[in-house]
């Protein structure tokens, strides 16, 4: 539909697009908004490229969607980690690579134990979360490129752990966060992944960032993870 809606590759062809709309259209309103858009376009061309996720009106097409504008977004983040890869020496792209394989698995944990699955968008929300961390990743490796090492000291690390302990103490309490399907299971299965996470920040910033450290390092992601917890514990 969009390929030939907007001319993508072929010649740009709104009948077929709205043959397609007709076809592919999960809920009423959906198919609704997008020939009304696709019929407009006919008559007034439009400068904004025509996408089927801007009808979307139901959860199952909101997972759909989310999946999609995520694996666009996925080619850029991607490209700044190969970059920053590349940039490292032989043994520190080794080091590199195991804090990579911890995030993978830190991001997809979380994604899964620490997301509210209640809702009818519940894809859409677990792909935002895993997109959201994979930001944050990307947005530290930018910082650590211009020598821009976040500022926390062993203070920090003391203060970021008694509030992780406050916190995963009062949630293995309650054992589940009311009306949600976040349990204390899933929550402690993650931390134990988060633990490896950080380790490989520390080790892989010990030997390639001097300036900023282990200890800066595990702070960082320390304070990170207090949030979070801290969050989910209110």
């Amino acid at each position: 539909m969009m390929i030939y809606a907007n001319g993508r590759g072929v010649h740009k062809n709104i009948p077929y697009a709205m043959h397609l709309a007709c076809l592919s259209s999960w809920a009423p309103a959906e198919e609704t908004e997008r020939l009304e858009d696709l019929r407009a376009r006919q008559y007034k061309p439009s400068t904004r490229p025509f996408d089927f996720c801007d009808g979307a009106t139901s959860g199952y097409v909101g997972g759909i969607c989310s999946s999609h504008h995520a694996r666009l977004q996925d080619v850029e983040l991607d490209r700044s980690i190969i970059d920053f890869q590349k940039k490292l020496s032989p043994n520190a792209q080794k080091s590199f690579q195991n804090v990579l394989e911890k995030q993978k698995k830190w991001t997809k944990k979380t994604s899964e134990n620490e997301v509210d699955l209640t809702g009818t968008d519940r894809a859409s929300e677990t792909i935002e979360a895993e997109e959201n961390q994979k930001k944050n990743f990307v947005a530290l490796l930018i910082r650590l490129q211009r020598s821009d090492f976040p500022k926390y000291t062993q203070k920090d690390i003391i203060k970021s752990n008694a509030i992780m302990k406050i916190s995963l103490a009062k949630l293995k309490k309650e054992g589940v966060i009311p009306n949600s399907t976040i349990e204390w299971n899933g929550i402690s299965e993650t931390q134990k992944t988060w633990e490896r996470y950080r380790d490989a920040w520390g080790d892989f910033a010990e030997k390639v960032y001097p300036a900023w450290g282990k200890q800066g390092a595990e702070a960082w992601i320390s304070m990170e993870r207090a949030k979070m917890l801290e969050s989910m514990a209110h």
